[in-house]
């Protein structure tokens, strides 16, 4: 039997990669999680008919290090307005009465997908985050709409053309022919102009949060042209 879903606080690893229409290509993933993370390539497909797509990791096989899974979920733009959207996440899970969370070892490894995938997707943003079991991570979409850059800091990211030449000015990181990698900053300063505004979470009894998804108002008020 594959154990069951994590309790709360045991940590989790989402990344996302943000794609131009022209350029979304989701099989350009597949040999990357080959090389950095087999565990996650998929198993099995499921899709929705909507232009969302799961593909299943080995569940209870094993998040890497630790015993968990992965999941990849995709998205297809189905006009000019929407974005490419990949995504994998990695949770641990509860093994018996052993709360098990993902080691050093998983986390370099999500670190270096990230940052191999960024340039080969081809993202004009990506985005990685650390999230406990009861929270959610950050949506970044309103529906599937781009509607700017995250105001809040994440523990890795990418900025790909066009927002390259304009957020390199204000954040630091590590330039590559293709963007510009953030590592765990200790300042996150995007112009105010660039990000979407947040709203606030709901914060349940249990102690669980859930991020509210965002409104047409919420959007930037500049967004470049992503193709």
């Amino acid at each position: 039997m594959a154990p069951q879903p994590a309790r709360a606080g045991t940590p989790s690893i989402t990344l996302t990669w943000f794609i131009a229409p022209s350029r979304w290509a989701p099989e350009t993933l597949l040999p990357l999680l080959g090389a950095f993370a087999p565990e996650a390539l998929p198993l099995d497909y499921a899709d929705f008919g909507t232009g969302s797509h799961w593909w299943h990791g080995q569940d209870g096989q094993g998040s890497w290090d630790e015993p968990g899974y992965a999941r990849v979920h995709h998205f297809s733009p189905q006009d000019a307005a929407e974005v490419g959207v990949e995504s994998v996440t990695f949770d641990a899970h509860d093994v018996g009465q052993l709360q098990v969370i993902l080691g050093e070892a998983s986390i370099d490894r999500a670190a270096a997908l990230f940052d191999a995938a960024s340039p080969a997707l081809g993202a004009f943003f990506a985005a990685g985050q650390r999230w406990e079991r009861n929270h959610e991570p950050e949506h970044f979409l309103n529906g599937v709409r781009w509607q700017g850059l995250p105001p809040m800091a994440m523990w890795r990211a990418w900025f790909g053309p066009p927002y390259l030449e304009l957020v390199e000015p204000h954040i630091a990181g590590d330039r590559h022919p293709a963007g510009l990698l953030v590592r765990d900053p200790t300042e996150w300063t995007l112009p105010p102009e660039l990000t979407y505004t947040p709203r606030p979470p709901i914060h349940h009894e249990n102690g669980g949060i859930t991020v509210v998804p965002a409104v047409d108002e919420d959007r930037a008020s500049v967004i470049p042209p992503i193709e």
